[in-house]
């Protein structure tokens, strides 16, 4: 009888292996605490969950788009002394949006969305842009297809006050 076997893969996963044939039985979620001033995210990190725990900001950028590319933000602690940002490389647009929810008032929500045009950053401030605990966010590349490649961004993001786009 086949052992399972854990794989040090680029997304982790317990796989079963017999013979030459390997089966994924459980997929795992690599998940990364980010509590320095910067990081640079390579693309080996796809699939990875990135935990925010640093008040006074984190730099993230993000790597140039290759197809399949998808991570994951969570804000664990709110972004309170400083801007937190998300940043693409020049050419690879955000698309998209978030979805806004109004935290100290009446809990309204409001989609805003980066206008495809020159977008390449979102920044959260921990008030009228966002970056509450909880906030959440889906990066995902969707490919060239006879354009620029397009970071494809979904969430939902919990601010305080008026609120302001990320995006920028």
């Amino acid at each position: 009888m086949a052992v399972p076997k854990q794989l040090d893969g680029p997304l982790g996963g317990l796989y079963l292996q017999k013979g030459e044939s390997t089966t994924l039985i459980e997929e795992t979620t690599r998940v990364v605490n980010l509590t320095g001033a910067t990081k640079t995210v390579d693309a080996s990190e796809s699939g990875c969950l990135f935990l925010f725990n640093k008040a006074d900001g984190i730099a993230v950028t993000l790597p140039a788009i290759a197809p399949g590319l998808k991570f994951r933000f969570l804000f664990q602690t709110a972004a309170s002394g400083g801007s937190t940002t998300i940043t693409a490389a020049t050419g690879d647009l955000l698309i998209g949006g978030l979805f806004m929810v109004d935290t100290d008032s009446s809990n309204a929500v409001t989609h805003v969305a980066p206008d495809v045009s020159d977008d390449l950053i979102m920044t959260f401030n921990g008030g009228t842009q966002g970056g509450l605990v909880g906030t959440y966010i889906e990066i995902e590349a969707i490919g060239k297809f006879g354009i620029d490649g397009r970071w494809l961004v979904t969430g939902l993001s919990r601010h305080t006050s008026n609120v302001a786009t990320p995006f920028s």
